[in-house]
């Protein structure tokens, strides 16, 4: 799946999601999309790192509800996408691997 594909399905399952493209050379590819879900910031890139290969794509979400991450990763897997949700600094090389997997 392309970045632009899953942000056209984050919209349609989240229509008050609010998103929009940007280039930066910081991020894979040249470009991530930017916006707003519900209490959170949230942004979608290519993931290339070390130990999460079967996740080319990533949701990031900075949100002040503990959960709100748990719900959208349950609610994209029920739509036919795995999701993983790392705990921890999974940026980290020393980052154990642990998370939850969500697939229906």
């Amino acid at each position: 799946m392309r970045l632009e594909e899953l942000a056209a399905q984050v919209v349609s399952l989240f229509p008050e999601c609010s998103l929009s493209e940007r280039e930066s050379s910081n991020y894979v590819e040249g470009h991530y999309f930017k916006g707003v879900l519900g209490p959170s910031e949230i942004e979608l890139y290519y993931l290339d790192t070390e130990g999460l290969e079967q996740y080319p794509l990533a949701i990031a979400l900075n949100s002040i509800q503990e959960d709100f991450a748990s719900q959208v990763a349950e609610e994209i897997a029920r739509s036919g996408h795995p999701c993983f949700v790392p705990s921890g600094a999974w940026y980290r090389k020393s980052w154990s691997g642990e998370g939850v997997a969500y697939e229906f």
